[in-house]
C-alpha cells in the first residue's frame, strides 16, 4: 500500500509541476507544427528553484542520518 501511495503521490506532484510549467509559459506547444518549445531563460529560473528544493531536501536527509532533527 505504501509503494502504491508514493507512486500515486509522485504522479500527482508531476501533474502539478507540468501544469505550472505550461501556465508559466516555459513550454509552448504549437499544434500546427507539432513542436514543443522550451524558453531557456524561463526554464533556467524553474530549474534553479527545483535544484534548491532538492538540495534542502538532501541536506535534511543528511542531517537526519547523522542523528539531527529536521
Amino acid at each position: 500500500m505504501t509503494a502504491l501511495f508514493s507512486g500515486l503521490s509522485l504522479r500527482m506532484v508531476l501533474y502539478l509541476v507540468f501544469a505550472m510549467i505550461a501556465g508559466q509559459g516555459v513550454a509552448v506547444f504549437d499544434p500546427e507544427a507539432g513542436t514543443l518549445t522550451f524558453h531557456l531563460k524561463d526554464l533556467e529560473t524553474l530549474l534553479v528553484g527545483l535544484g534548491g528544493y532538492f538540495a534542502t531536501f538532501a541536506g535534511g536527509r543528511v542531517a537526519k542520518a547523522k542523528g539531527g532533527t529536521t
